[in-house]
């Protein structure tokens, strides 16, 4: 049976495909611990590839194991041992009390990454495709739940995972897809639509509120905004973010009313998102006043409160730093004094960033010969893969690259560290008015750049 009198629960086996290879397991990860999880356990491999990592568990739950490249996603059940084979490269079998709920997971390719694809076909939009593509991956893989499990072999905690990581998935992926080809270099037109292609969602319901299931999370928050979408009749465009979060808040509110942990995390997560990418000061403040009365001792408070107070604190403040151009020589941001600058931060290795780049070609024509200075701070990339972006995407306005000494100041000052793309605005004395500006496509930058270029 594998059971632990230890009180320890116990994760070992062997991975003949990384000898002497660092590996942690982790629980847990949201914007509490920006998505890096909590660790359980950390080690490494020996010369055969054999390991073994004991850590103490509350609940039965998903947990992740990373090694090299690659992670899987396991269910572990407190006071046990779960062993894992690897049988073939990048193949497994699994033994212990929890031996059925990992092979299942194996099998039904929901525990290693890129399994199974989400997408059909990348070239071409194809969405009546897309759908079966991702109703025939669900299906399959409740078939093979019902092949697998009677109905007293598993608990509620794992059925519930189950349902999300299953159904979930597929409400999720054909939700984006349509959002890929909208905002991403297809750009489609609502009418290119099926009308009925957002039909999954009239069959979409609330799970456990302590289901475990990234999936269903992401999903729920889907639904969310499609809601708050449709109900603004709105497709490509936000002219009004602050209305647009008004809604979701109303929809958040209604929707899970009966569902109070749900509610907190969504939004305490939607908090966090609103602070590291848009500059909506007073309704973010009034949210969070609210949420503080509402949920009076949750983990996000604190979490929350440091990145206002950080952003806070960096507003209004005179950033001052010195990179390198694409010829190799010294730009100094305070050369820029007299124009409004709008920054652009991304990598090569970055394809949101990358999409957005059409759209900041077109924001720089519109601005030509006036008192803006689009700069574009390349991280996290080799000289030769950065110059050859600009090279092969024939990016206009001016590049610099940041080198890793200069992470921790523009972590700092601008919180890149938060994701990409990410766009910043100075006014012309050099001024950070916000480290969260709007996207090259949205109007909102637009506004914003015209009134900061209206100031003497």
């Amino acid at each position: 049976m594998f059971i632990n009198a230890s009180g320890q629960t116990i994760i070992k086996g062997s991975f003949k495909s990384w000898p002497s290879t660092d590996f942690r397991i982790v629980f847990n990860q949201s914007s509490l611990n920006d998505f890096q999880g909590e660790i359980l356990g950390t080690g490494k491999t020996d010369v055969s590839g054999d390991f073994s990592s004991s850590f103490q568990l509350d609940t039965e739950q998903p947990v992740i194991l990373f090694i090299s490249n690659q992670f899987l996603r396991l269910w572990v059940i407190p006071n046990t041992t779960l062993k894992i084979e690897e049988t073939n490269r990048n193949e497994f079998l699994f033994s212990g009390q929890a031996a059925k709920q990992n092979n299942f997971l194996f099998q039904a390719g929901m525990m290693t990454p890129r399994a199974v694809s989400p997408t059909v076909t990348v070239d071409k939009f194809a969405p009546l495709q897309q759908i079966a593509h991702l109703d025939s991956i669900e299906q399959k893989r409740w078939d093979l739940y019902k092949i697998s499990f009677n109905a007293n072999q598993i608990s509620k905690m794992f059925s519930s995972y189950c349902k999300g990581e299953i159904t979930h998935f597929s409400n999720f992926n054909k939700n984006q897809y349509i959002l890929q080809n909208i905002f991403g270099q297809r750009k489609i037109k609502k009418e290119e639509i099926p009308s009925d292609y957002y039909d999954f969602w009239n069959k979409f319901e609330l799970l456990d509120d302590n289901c475990l299931s990234d999936f269903y999370r992401n999903s729920l928050v889907d639904y969310i905004g499609y809601t708050a979408t449709k109900r603004l009749n709105l497709f490509n465009d936000y002219p009004d973010r602050e209305k647009y979060s008004r809604t979701e808040y109303e929809i958040i509110d209604s929707l899970l009313i009966n569902h109070p942990s749900t509610k907190e995390r969504i939004k305490g997560e939607n908090l966090i998102f609103l602070i590291n990418y848009f500059n909506l000061p007073q309704f973010v403040e009034l949210q969070f006043k609210n949420y503080k009365k509402e949920f009076p001792k949750s983990k996000y408070i604190d979490v929350i409160q440091k990145k206002w107070d950080k952003k806070n604190k960096n507003a209004f403040s005179v950033p001052d730093f010195v990179l390198k151009d694409a010829s190799g020589k010294q730009f100094n941001i305070k050369s820029t004094r007299g124009k409004v600058v709008y920054i652009d931060f991304w990598g090569s290795w970055c394809k949101a960033c990358l999409t957005q780049m059409p759209n900041s070609s077109k924001l720089q024509q519109k601005y030509k010969g006036k008192d803006v200075t689009f700069l574009f701070i390349d991280f996290y990339d080799t000289k030769e893969k950065w110059l050859k972006a600009i090279k092969d995407k024939k990016l206009t306005g001016m590049h610099v690259k940041a080198e890793k000494e200069d992470e921790k100041y523009f972590d700092e000052k601008f919180g890149i560290d938060q994701g990409f793309p990410r766009y910043a605005l100075l006014d012309k004395n050099g001024v950070l008015i916000t480290s969260s500006a709007p996207h090259p496509n949205d109007k909102d930058a637009i506004l914003l750049i015209d009134k900061y270029l209206r100031d003497k």
